[in-house]
């Protein structure tokens, strides 16, 4: 067993190592990887797959080499080149998306073992790659679904999860799920308005889950969280302002869907840049650049290591540019959707060992879920997504037990960032809040 464990790993280990087979793990950044990873060892088994996001992939791998188990990497290269090398037994580490064109040929080395990190992102009961996980799950003899959110939108979410445990206790058919447990629009019935037999669905998730709270294992999460004010320069303010008079002229009939891309121009403008047309950014104003660059001034002088979140490439482009030439002393990483694997990796590793102050410009969506920055000490929010989930998961990239951590998010008054905000504080999704709302409203930062 590796040193150090956690007491409520060792605890998983020693209770729910071998028993039961099939079971669901729920823990918010607590080190589910390691605690698998030791369960492993001890299955009887000699075929693994562990199906997890392109960003951790190398985690896994690294960690089961330390472990003195053969790994067979299926997540980089050609379909033929991951194919090629399988052996007869080890583990094999999948992301999700070779999931598609590779289902049956992981189904014919038929895995004994089957593990999914970050496991509510197959929880679609449609989507081809998580029919093809369910597929692989139902024969192996062993699964385990790791995450920190199991229902990040509802409870629907949990059948396509829990039917790959026990397809016979959950039902092959979601429909069925649905009607016993959620309440549908009745209009668009993949919108869900809430949920009934709740204790009833509690109870059958509790027979196959072992939950461990963060705030039970370590005590109280210490956050202070940075509310940064940041004034858009008068003209583009202007500019602002007549985008969003010209659209609320074209009437109030907008289907949501054109609301939110609307909400995305606005956002991109207070972000500081305008896309053009012909595919390139026109930069508008460098405000939440230069509010970044000073508050980076103390924190640089002090040592200590940031992340900065964005939502659009081109914004880490530009702030990975702004610091570096600011503080060309500290090593600036940058990690976005283009970003390889290996690269991916090999920051990850410089960032934690690191010795002193160090920034990673580091895109929401590509790296903001499975991987730790846990020896930062703050997270900046240059802009947020729309989805609740995603902005907490991304916080908690440098969540550290024990230890205090900072965030601030920088948000334009009186535009789409107070709304924006003000949806995720009260832990919605902005792609369902939409829906009837008001888009002057919206625009100009109220909520009603």
């Amino acid at each position: 067993m590796l040193p150090n464990l956690y007491p409520w790993q060792a605890k998983e280990v020693a209770e729910h190592g071998k028993d039961p087979k099939r079971a669901l793990f729920v823990s918010p950044r607590l080190g589910k990887t390691r605690a698998t990873a030791e369960c492993m060892k001890l299955w009887p088994v000699e075929r693994f797959l562990v199906v997890c996001p392109l960003i951790v992939a190398p985690v896994w791998e690294d960690l089961l080499g330390k472990l003195g188990m053969e790994t067979f990497d299926l997540y980089s290269g050609s379909l033929k080149q991951r194919l090629g090398r399988l052996g007869k037994a080890g583990v094999a580490i999948a992301n999700h998306d070779f999931l598609r064109p590779g289902a049956d040929d992981l189904i014919g080395w038929a895995p004994q073992a089957t593990i999914c990190d970050e496991s509510h992102m197959l929880a679609s009961p449609s989507a081809r790659r998580a029919k093809a996980f369910r597929r692989i799950a139902w024969r192996s003899d062993y699964v385990r679904l790791l995450t920190g959110t199991p229902a990040p939108n509802h409870y629907g979410n949990l059948w396509g999860q829990m039917v790959c445990l026990d397809k016979t206790e959950w039902g092959t058919s979601y429909e069925r799920f649905a009607q016993r447990y959620l309440i549908r629009d009745a209009m668009f019935p993949s919108r869900v308005l809430g949920h009934r037999n709740v204790e009833e669905l509690q109870e059958r998730l509790q027979r196959y889950a072992t939950f461990v709270r963060r705030e039970d294992a370590f005590g109280p999460d210490s956050w202070q969280i940075v509310n940064r004010k940041v004034s858009m320069p008068p003209k583009a303010f202007s500019m602002y302002k007549t985008l969003v008079k010209d659209w609320v002229l074209e009437g109030e009939n907008v289907q949501a869907q054109h609301v939110l891309k609307r909400l995305v121009r606005l956002q991109q403008l207070t972000s500081g840049f305008i896309p053009t047309d012909d595919g390139y950014t026109v930069e508008v104003h460098k405000a939440k650049i230069n509010a970044v660059l000073e508050d980076l001034d103390e924190i640089v002088a002090s040592g200590e290591k940031v992340v900065l979140f964005h939502r659009f490439k081109w914004e880490g482009e530009a702030y990975h540019d702004a610091i570096h030439e600011r503080f060309k002393r500290i090593p600036v990483w940058q990690i976005d959707g283009s970003t390889p694997v290996v690269t991916r990796s090999r920051i990850l590793r410089n960032f934690a060992e690191h010795q002193d102050s160090a920034v990673a410009v580091v895109q929401v969506q590509a790296g903001g879920v499975g991987v730790s920055f846990a020896e930062a000490t703050h997270a900046f929010f240059v802009s947020r997504g729309f989805s609740f989930v995603d902005d907490e998961q991304a916080k908690d990239r440098i969540y550290k037990p024990g230890a205090a951590r900072c965030v601030t998010r920088y948000e334009v008054p009186g535009t789409v960032d107070a709304y924006i905000a003000g949806i995720l504080d009260r832990k919605q999704n902005v792609h369902e809040a939409v829906t009837n709302a008001d888009f002057k409203a919206m625009a100009m930062g109220y909520i009603r």
